[in-house]
């Protein structure tokens, strides 16, 4: 019972309903029957159906829909940043409401999600939309994220009024929206750090140090390392006293180029591209060339946004990117360290920079662009020692393997990460936003950043797109084992989810320094949703396996549970 004409939908043609009622009335050269789309399968004797052809793997469009995954990268950041950010602010407005600081705002949170999931359409979040359906689509994206990041403070808030956060120094309550206990960086802005703070107090009564930052508007962020629980919270106090401070392991030398912590060492080549990335202890090289930007001619005229040539991708880069203009030493401290490269390549600037952070098991690479090239894409390469037959592509759901690019698949989907493994251990590509991929080579993972393509009459608009300033936030992750024994999921998971940090007033507490509404007990097991019900009193906690091994989970609760059920994603 498919009924709409094209990309409008609506109802069907006066031709085409004259013909539907001859043929029903049976007066036309074809017998139709109305019925639902699965009905020629019911129909079918069983000998029949033995005889149809099966098919396994997935069933990607050749070429048609291959620029989808990175049309208007602006909408898709924001469409990512509005799921995880929703997410995030559920989980904290569920244990607010739990203790009884702060009523659930659920219809709040559900107008917002409509708000931002009904463009997540064919046309829409595709990317191949005219220009003024984005003014929309930008629109909505950008009051939902705000609401649900004003939900998430006044959640936080009403948290931190039932906790204890007494004590010499600033209090800072942080939030881990993620289904394990971490231990990371923290960043929080301040106007003024003051100067007597030089260290932080943790709920365990640990001193550590902090990396104070100038912004460019003046203010500052004060970087810490803090232990927070899983979905919970912490209080930690930015303290005025270093004694028995821990001292962090931590290298950043301007002249080499390098940056070195106690997992990883790293090190630019004078044309501003990681050069070597070695996993410690050992001498491993997980890298097969340098890493840098390829940029690609783009000539899909026929359908601009919808398509990216495979000729365009197997010719390799356009050209090198010209030598940067700087490669230098930006930021370098006890905790965090940070290479940046300028580039200027076809009438756009690139910024791209190398961060390590004490203790940090991966490079974090940021590439800020200021796009204003035509026919053309860019995209991050990432040539690895390991070169297997197939690479695993995160699905959110699961995971695919797939071989080298061909001419029937080649720029592909994934979600939060892709990885090249061996035998003796790999590389994991992770993505904080993107969704576009290609392998040209066995060795070779490339993440798709923006796209303007050649366009000529038809679709002339789209030759414009995506012009602007853009943010993308990657990270490399080197392995020992395949990428499910060495927590690639959760890595990908922390890069877009940091933990979070709000400052607040001390006052004493009912539910001390730290409090966690529940966790998950098992390995390779993430929490994807802790939400109220949508019709109803209950906590819904959505698990998913996502290491690809069975595992038995526990869950340990702030309070004991009074009943259990099975609930499906419609929650019926």
């Amino acid at each position: 019972k498919y009924v709409g004409l094209g990309d409008r939908g609506g109802a069907l043609s006066r031709d085409s309903m004259e013909w539907l009622e001859r043929s029903l009335e049976g007066t036309g050269p074809v017998r139709v029957l109305l019925a639902g789309s699965d009905q020629i399968f019911r129909d079918l004797p069983a000998e029949a159906v033995e005889r149809l052809p099966r098919h396994r793997g997935e069933l990607l469009l050749p070429t048609h829909g291959t620029g989808c995954w990175t049309s208007q990268a602006a909408a898709k950041r924001w469409n990512r940043l509005c799921e995880s950010t929703a997410a995030a602010a559920e989980c904290a407005a569920t244990a607010a409401d739990w203790m009884g600081a702060l009523p659930y705002p659920g219809e709040c949170l559900r107008t917002e999600w409509e708000r931002f999931l009904w463009h997540q359409m064919h046309d829409d979040l595709t990317g191949t939309s005219v220009p003024e359906a984005y003014r929309f689509t930008w629109n909505d994206q950008i009051l939902a994220l705000g609401t649900f990041r004003s939900t998430l403070r006044d959640s936080a808030e009403a948290v931190a009024a039932r906790l204890d956060t007494t004590g010499a120094g600033l209090p800072v309550v942080l939030f881990n929206p993620l289904g394990w206990e971490r231990d990371e960086l923290v960043e929080v802005v301040l106007d003024d750090p003051g100067e007597g703070l030089v260290a932080v107090r943790d709920a365990d009564g640990r001193h550590r140090p902090l990396q104070a930052v100038r912004r460019d508007d003046g203010r500052w962020n004060v970087l810490f390392r803090a232990k927070v629980p899983a979905l919970g919270f912490a209080v930690v106090h930015l303290a005025p006293t270093a004694s028995g401070l821990e001292a962090p392991e931590l290298t950043a030398e301007a002249a080499g180029l390098r940056l070195e912590n106690a997992h990883l060492s790293a090190r630019l080549d004078g044309s501003g591209r990681l050069a070597s990335l070695i996993a410690l202890p050992g001498t491993r090289e997980t890298l097969a060339g340098p890493v840098g930007l390829e940029l690609l001619p783009d000539r899909s005229a026929r359908w601009p946004a919808w398509e990216i040539l495979f000729d365009d991708l197997v010719r390799g880069s356009e050209k090198p990117l010209a030598e940067p203009e700087s490669v230098r030493l930006v930021e370098s401290g006890p905790l965090r360290a940070t290479l940046e490269a300028r580039h200027r390549a076809a009438g756009s600037e690139i910024r791209q920079r190398f961060r390590l952070t004490a203790g940090s098991p991966v490079l974090e690479i940021e590439t800020i662009v200021d796009w204003a090239s035509s026919g053309r894409l860019l995209k991050l390469s990432v040539p690895a020692a390991a070169a297997p037959d197939e690479a695993t592509y995160d699905l959110g759901c699961g995971v695919v393997r797939r071989a080298t690019a061909r001419p029937e698949k080649y720029e592909v989907p994934a979600q939060r990460w892709a990885d090249l493994s061996e035998t003796d251990g790999g590389l994991a590509v992770l993505a904080a936003t993107t969704t576009g991929w290609d392998r040209p080579e066995p060795a070779v993972l490339r993440s798709t950043l923006v796209r303007s393509p050649r366009v000529i009459r038809k679709f002339r608009h789209q030759g414009a797109q995506d012009r602007g300033r853009h943010r993308f936030l990657h990270a490399l992750h080197p392995h020992r084992g395949d990428w499910n024994d060495e927590a690639t999921t959760r890595r990908a998971d922390e890069l877009a989810q940091p933990l979070l940090a709000f400052t607040t007033v001390a006052h004493p507490g009912v539910f001390g320094r730290s409090f966690r509404l529940l966790a998950p007990d098992g390995d390779g097991v993430a929490v994807r949703a802790l939400k109220r019900e949508e019709d109803g009193r209950a906590v819904v906690l959505r698990l998913q396996e996502s290491a690809g091994r069975t595992t038995h989970v526990g869950l340990a609760c702030a309070a004991p549970i009074a009943s259990i059920r099975p609930l499906d994603g419609c929650e019926r």
